[in-house]
């Protein structure tokens, strides 16, 4: 069960947590969460209560990283020492800076759409992700997608 507690100026659906943030936004649960401080991780999964992460290919687990936890207009922004996420709570747009503030990568407005799909005989969510970023960056690994349980 997902519980939501507000925070200052944020509606009710999101909270900062131990290692992030996870937030409502549409029907769409999203989690952000440091594996290290240049090591992040988001989630987005359909909407609803019964979350259960299992993840074969992600074998590392979130980490406590000292992490600035600022509300921005409409989102939040988390910022370690390596890297700033920066999290839109009307579109769910993520977006990732260095330190000095350069994009490094970004995902388009209502950029991840996930699409409920039966795979076999179960009920599963198929992801479609539009992003945008500097490809001479260096640094970035894993943008990737993934066929979560829905």
């Amino acid at each position: 069960m997902l519980l939501f507690l507000p925070l200052g100026a944020l509606a009710d659906d999101c909270r900062k947590t131990r290692h992030g943030v996870l937030a409502r936004v549409g029907e769409v649960d999203v989690e952000v969460e440091f594996y290290s401080s240049r090591i992040v991780r988001v989630k987005k999964v359909p909407r609803r209560e019964d979350v259960k992460w299992k993840s074969y290919s992600v074998v590392m687990l979130p980490t406590r990283v000292p992490f600035d936890f600022t509300v921005t207009a409409g989102g939040v922004t988390l910022a370690t020492d390596s890297v700033k996420v920066s999290l839109d709570l009307q579109t769910g747009r993520v977006m990732f800076r260095n330190v000095q503030g350069a994009l490094l990568l970004a995902e388009k407005d209502y950029g991840a759409q996930l699409t409920p799909v039966v795979y076999g005989s179960a009920r599963v969510a198929g992801r479609a992700q539009k992003v945008s970023g500097d490809a001479d960056s260096g640094g970035l690994h894993g943008s990737g997608l993934a066929i979560l349980g829905y």
